[in-house]
């Protein structure tokens, strides 16, 4: 959110997205500033803070708030009346309903998502067609191949285009305690892939955020989706079996585990056996009570052959259609890579040169990947614990 128009009146809190008219609102008890401010924090943990706030009305002119925007870097602006009135009578009109309707949250909350979801609320067409606030909102993740089958929109904030809300390193903690509070569990996060995934956290510059979460790689080179593995590294049982986590009967923990497992025991010609062996080894390890507890990362190309790679990838492609088609979360790896770094003289490690280990700079493309997951996770269990987007 670039610009936003911010009223508060009485016990109603509104603000506004001015690009697309995306409304917030929430039910102010007492204190009203230090509520503002509050919410405020609640809602920039998932959508980001805003750039620029023209606020309306005497109540905002507060100099705590004002103090508080400088801090977050925030342009304080007045409204000038009526220099974006279609913005000012979604105001007015959620307002009246809270004031003269006598309406319960859970009414007011659904007037909120109507208002959200019409394309009546956004008559401003650019191109012609009329799109609803909540599309236009979150219209930059349409073109998004590499989190949008692993990430909820909603979890996601505009402000970039990976959906990160740029949220300080220091306020993980406190929001990690809440979460966790909220679950009644800690939270955990494990990888568990092959050699590529080894020491993924640890490629620099290395993320604070590997330092802040419970994270433990417990990756192993020779790790297989096939079931036909000798050398006990079937990822599934290896996973079951693991004595750190517990897995099947661990009851303490929230436990996301990161799959990245390559095409070990499959020729480089066989990626259609070793995507169906994987997604039958994810389905069998994700019931209907683990879907949210397991992102599966694709696997990169094997092999210098660049006909044979793109046939490779075709049928990632696939795997993750079939993936999405049952509501499990996967993330396209490749789709990651920038271009330059697709050709086999960029992708692999040139000092090993086996077409199989990947070079330092995909490895940094992809311990990247591994962390902004971590991060727009949290920014998802966040938005399930605190419901940012009701009045409430």
């Amino acid at each position: 959110m670039k610009s936003v128009y911010m009223r508060a009146t009485g016990n109603c809190f509104v603000m506004i997205d001015m690009m697309s008219h995306y409304i917030f609102a929430k039910y102010l008890s007492e204190g009203i500033i230090g509520q503002i401010m509050y919410v405020l924090n609640n809602i920039a943990l998932v959508v980001g803070m805003p750039e620029r706030i023209y606020y309306d009305g005497r109540t905002l002119q507060d100099m705590a708030f004002a103090t508080f925007c400088q801090l977050q870097n925030i342009q304080l602006k007045p409204y000038v009346s009526n220099s974006n009135a279609y913005v000012q009578a979604l105001a007015n009109y959620f307002i009246s309903l809270v004031h003269y309707e006598n309406l319960d949250p859970d009414t007011l909350t659904l007037r909120l998502w109507e208002m959200r979801s019409y394309a009546v609320f956004n008559p401003r067409a650019f191109d012609g067609t009329t799109h609803s606030p909540l599309r236009l909102f979150y219209k930059r993740f349409e073109g998004d191949n590499i989190y949008r089958y692993a990430i909820q929109p909603a979890a996601r904030s505009p402000m970039n285009s990976v959906g990160l809300a740029n949220i300080k390193y220091v306020r993980y903690p406190s929001m990690i305690k809440e979460i966790e509070s909220a679950l009644k569990k800690k939270i955990r996060y494990v990888l568990l892939g092959s050699s590529n995934a080894k020491g993924l956290e640890l490629v620099q510059p290395k993320d604070d955020i590997f330092d802040i979460v419970d994270f433990i790689n417990i990756s192993e080179g020779g790790m297989s989706a096939s079931r036909m593995n000798g050398k006990d590294k079937y990822f599934n049982s290896y996973l079951v079996k693991h004595e750190k986590l517990n897995f099947i009967n661990d009851t303490e923990h929230h436990t996301v585990i990161i799959v990245f497992v390559g095409t070990n025991d499959y020729k480089n010609g066989e990626y259609d056996k070793y995507a169906a062996s994987l997604l039958a080894t994810i389905i069998a390890l994700t019931n209907k009570d683990r879907r949210a507890n397991f992102i599966t990362l694709t696997p990169l190309p094997r092999g210098m052959n660049i006909p044979l790679i793109s046939k490779q990838m075709a049928i990632v492609d696939k795997f993750v259609s079939e993936m999405r088609e049952r509501g499990l979360r996967v993330v396209n790896s490749y789709n990651a890579i920038p271009h330059h770094l697709r050709h086999p003289s960029n992708l692999y490690d040139q000092s090993r040169n086996d077409g199989i280990h990947y070079s330092k700079e995909v490895r940094t493309h992809l311990s990247t990947v591994l962390s902004n997951l971590i991060k727009l996770d949290i920014q998802q269990l966040w938005l399930e614990c605190n419901s940012p987007f009701t009045y409430q």
